[in-house]
């Protein structure tokens, strides 16, 4: 496909975008019981997460493959992939390419 037969559109047309949800703090942990939770970039690493809250209570999930984005203040706009099934808070949003895994890189 040349550049000529792009198309100008929207990331919502591409992308599923989940806003990150925080549960309650009741639901939160460092034991490892639930799901890892993702509040902010202070998890990121490189390429992949590294959590050290858990929650059993997820409000919004991201899944393996998905990208993890900082929507919040001056770090807002650092990536991260998921390496797996996270919660993610406030701080985040999750894409996920419309037409499945193998567009993600995209």
């Amino acid at each position: 496909m040349s550049s000529d037969e792009w198309k100008v559109t929207t990331l919502g047309d591409i992308a599923q975008i989940i806003m990150g949800q925080s549960p309650a703090g009741e639901f939160c942990n460092d034991n490892r019981e639930g799901i890892p939770l993702l509040n902010g970039p202070t998890e990121f690493s490189s390429y992949h997460p590294n959590p050290v809250q858990y929650t059993t209570d997820p409000k919004k999930v991201a899944e393996k493959g998905d990208l993890l984005f900082c929507v919040r203040g001056s770090t807002t706009g650092r990536m991260n992939w998921a390496d797996r099934r996270y919660a993610i808070g406030r701080g985040l949003a999750s894409l996920r390419h419309i037409k499945g895994s193998a567009f993600q890189p995209f």
